[in-house]
């Protein structure tokens, strides 16, 4: 049997490295999981902070126009009136129903600016930052003039 050379041991180790780093590599990329009770009582927090109230579910039936076996929970925080649209949606969507909470999200979103355009220039511009985001089984909805910046500090804290 043939001696290995040095050379033949540094390249070994190195394709041993490569190959754990390349089936690390997933799990480091992997998405953080969220709950669905602490993701809402952070934006809970959000929403009283900037005196929302809890729509009912009324609101969330006309508003998203989703059947009620898409969600097992939702929490939709928004202000008393119709001219501020600044609204914060969590949604826990019952498995493969996923999509179809995220297209009434979307469907919310194209609603409120039809609903605004050619005289709600304020409204607009605060409709033009919403922002959705997916975390599994979790759809949150926001839409805020800052919605990039509180998913992101939702991020960081959670």
């Amino acid at each position: 049997m043939k001696q290995l050379s040095r050379k033949d041991c540094y390249m070994i180790i190195m394709l041993i490295i490569c190959s754990v780093l390349l089936f690390a590599y997933p799990f480091f990329k992997a998405q953080h999981v969220y709950e669905f009770d602490t993701l809402s009582s952070h934006f809970q927090i959000t929403a009283k902070m900037r005196q929302m109230e809890e729509k009912s579910t009324q609101f969330i039936r006309r508003s998203y126009r989703l059947q009620e076996e898409a969600y097992h929970n939702v929490h939709v925080y928004g202000h008393k009136g119709a001219m501020n649209v600044e609204e914060i949606a969590v949604f826990e969507a019952v498995r493969d129903y996923e999509n179809t909470v995220v297209n009434a999200c979307e469907q919310r979103i194209d609603t409120l600016k039809q609903s605004f355009a050619g005289y709600g220039i304020t409204q607009l511009e605060v409709l033009e930052h919403a922002q959705i985001r997916r975390y599994g089984n979790l759809i949150v909805c926001i839409i805020a003039s800052d919605a990039d910046a509180l998913l992101r500090e939702s991020e960081a804290e959670l």
